[in-house]
């Protein structure tokens, strides 16, 4: 395992089943949202769509929905398909609301584009309102085939801003099944949170689930930390918790 993983504030933890990764994730996210709401009026969190977090998603709303006071959280979106309307189905936002939001009933959630399809602020204006809100308190990472989170893909400098992206064919691959022309045209630019912002949260958790994640798990476990795989740069944050579905691991530690 890589040296920077085995540090204080660092856990890894490996879980049997979906259903123990997502029991374990919850309550990672709620006991890190409870000790800041005991320091201040309100959290700020980030947090990512995908199949990696919808267990975590369920399980806090079954399990933690009177846990704490969700009113005080504010959700801010981590990545979007450029120009997608919010209500739209393969929206993210749209699926943040319907699976997060709304089930736990959060009143404080702020994304990027409105119904039209228009930006709601500019991108640096967003990444400005985290900002005066003292940074990221907690940011919860789904990990993409290639190891991008966000839509931060391979390359990506470690102090990128919130900007505008071109989405790698494989990454619309694994979320359309196909990178043909109409998908391009209409999914092939996001907008994501950089990882300037993201690296600087003050408690990251990674979630690895699924055979299809074997080699991004694998390399993330034991090759050193680099800009081809921008999921390593949580290397940056000083509290990290990494819960890794056994599905996604075909290695020996």
């Amino acid at each position: 395992m890589n040296p920077w993983l085995i540090r204080p504030n660092t856990s890894v933890f490996f879980e049997s089943s979906y259903a123990l990764y997502s029991l374990r994730s919850a309550g990672i996210v709620v006991s890190s949202l409870k000790k800041i709401l005991s320091e201040k009026d309100f959290a700020v969190l980030v947090t990512s769509s995908g199949k990696s977090p919808i267990g975590l998603y369920r399980q806090l709303f079954m399990t933690y929905k009177n846990a704490i006071d969700w009113k005080k959280v504010h959700v801010f979106q981590m990545d979007e398909y450029w120009g997608v309307p919010c209500n739209e189905i393969n929206c993210m936002s749209k699926y943040l609301e319907d699976e997060f939001v709304k089930p736990l009933g959060i009143t404080h959630y702020a994304h990027y584009f409105d119904k039209r399809g228009n930006l709601k602020t500019p991108l640096n204006s967003y990444e400005s309102m985290i900002r005066k809100m003292g940074g990221i308190d907690l940011v919860v990472h789904g990990v993409g085939r290639n190891g991008h989170i966000g839509f931060n893909e391979p390359s990506t400098p470690w102090d990128s801003p919130t900007q505008k992206v071109t989405l790698t064919d494989s990454t619309l691959v694994a979320n359309f099944g196909t990178c043909d022309q109409e998908i391009q045209k209409k999914y092939g630019y996001g907008v994501t949170l950089g990882l300037k912002i993201l690296t600087e949260a003050k408690h990251a958790l990674v979630l690895f689930s699924g055979q299809m994640k074997n080699e991004i798990t694998r390399k993330f476990l034991t090759e050193s930390p680099t800009v081809d795989l921008p999921v390593t740069s949580v290397s940056l944050n000083k509290t990290l918790d990494c819960i890794i579905d056994m599905d996604s691991i075909t290695i020996k530690l």
